[in-house]
């Protein structure tokens, strides 16, 4: 199954992830950047010309960029502890929600390209990373800030910490 997934746009892991483990059947994200958003590169103040699709998108909204800046502004905290990208950060995040999740990316430019496999091989948040990315969360000042879309409150008004919530960490067991 494919559909929109991500940090920013959450709304298949009410019905659509639980149904989907149930069946056993794999899902495909599309946009995990948040349509760029998620990326660090689109600016509160950013204006779309009218032939981009954000430019009618609630979440593309000033009013909503502006709020949603909170957001970036964390995943570039995180970004800069572990050596990587914003991008790389909410790649991470989705690989590790559920094995059978794989995102794809769109790109046109093989820096970019390099930067998404640099998610899965340099940043990928399991065991210890993980848990500290999870303790992170929880300490970072404003994270009681909500995500706006435009339309309603991203993810029905979850904070931060929820919002940043990674899955159990696999138990290790030791030889």
């Amino acid at each position: 199954m494919q559909s929109e997934y991500s940090l920013w746009f959450r709304n298949p892991q009410k019905d659509v992830l639980p149904t989907l483990a149930e069946r056993g059947t794999g899902f495909v994200p599309y946009s995990p950047h948040g349509k760029g958003f998620l990326t660090g590169k689109i600016e509160e103040n950013a204006k779309f010309d009218s032939t981009d699709f954000r430019s009618v998108l609630p979440r593309f909204a000033p009013e909503a960029l502006k709020a949603n800046q909170a957001l970036v502004n964390l995943l570039n905290q995180i970004a800069q502890r572990k050596n990587a990208t914003p991008g790389q950060i909410a790649l991470a995040w989705l690989l590790a929600q559920k094995p059978w999740i794989v995102p794809i990316p769109g790109t046109t430019k093989l820096h970019r390209l390099e930067e998404n496999i640099g998610a899965a091989v340099k940043v990928f948040l399991v065991g210890p990373r993980l848990a500290a990315a999870r303790r992170t969360c929880l300490r970072t000042p404003g994270h009681h800030l909500l995500l706006q879309t435009g339309r309603r409150t991203c993810a029905e008004m979850r904070p931060f910490p929820e919002i940043l919530a990674f899955p159990s960490e696999p138990k290790h067991s030791r030889a």
